[in-house]
């Protein structure tokens, strides 16, 4: 990014390594401030249908949050899931750090947003809440740019804390099995 705008050049050399890329599964994580000039740039550039030609399935994961966020994310989901092609799936997380999921009494999958777009959500992903010791750990970890797998050999994370991002790991695994 460059102030508000992408810079295109680069995202072009980034799908160059992907549409030459055949043999892993390749994921492409941004922050929030870059996602609508990303999603501009991948629907302007056809880049989705010319990943597709080169034999790669496209899924992209979105959040929802719960409390005052809820409705700008579910209509941001709403919104990207229209944009882009019928062939894309979309994975969900949803995200309960500050309340329970729920609009007039209904969990998301009850709600009218995920019965219209059931067929493009491959999957719901629930991040629960915690206790403030688990969040605590999480924030940690994130913050160090750490993966699970590399917080587990860290001498920085003690057993007790390992031991509880274990069981965030394992939940959330669990959930993304299959895709």
């Amino acid at each position: 990014m460059e102030e508000s705008n992408i810079k295109a050049r680069k995202f072009d050399a980034m799908m160059e390594i992907v549409l030459n890329n055949t043999d892993s599964e390749i994921v492409i994580d941004n922050g929030a401030s870059a996602f609508i000039p990303l999603s501009s740039y991948l629907l302007e550039s056809r880049a989705i249908e010319m990943a597709e030609e080169h034999g790669h399935a496209v899924i992209l994961h979105t959040i929802v949050t719960g409390g005052q966020a809820f409705q700008d994310t579910a209509t941001g989901l709403d919104s990207i899931i229209k944009q882009f092609p019928k062939s894309v799936d979309f994975v969900v997380w949803l995200n309960e750090y500050f309340v329970p999921i729920a609009q007039d009494g209904k969990a998301f999958r009850e709600m009218k947003l995920f019965q219209t777009h059931e067929e493009r959500i491959k999957k719901v992903i629930t991040l629960p809440k915690q206790s403030e010791l688990f969040n605590q750990d999480m924030r940690e970890m994130l913050e160090a740019h750490l993966t699970f797998d590399e917080t587990m050999g860290s001498a920085a994370f003690q057993l007790m804390r390992k031991a509880r991002l274990f069981r965030i790991k394992k939940a959330l695994f669990e959930q993304m099995e299959g895709l």
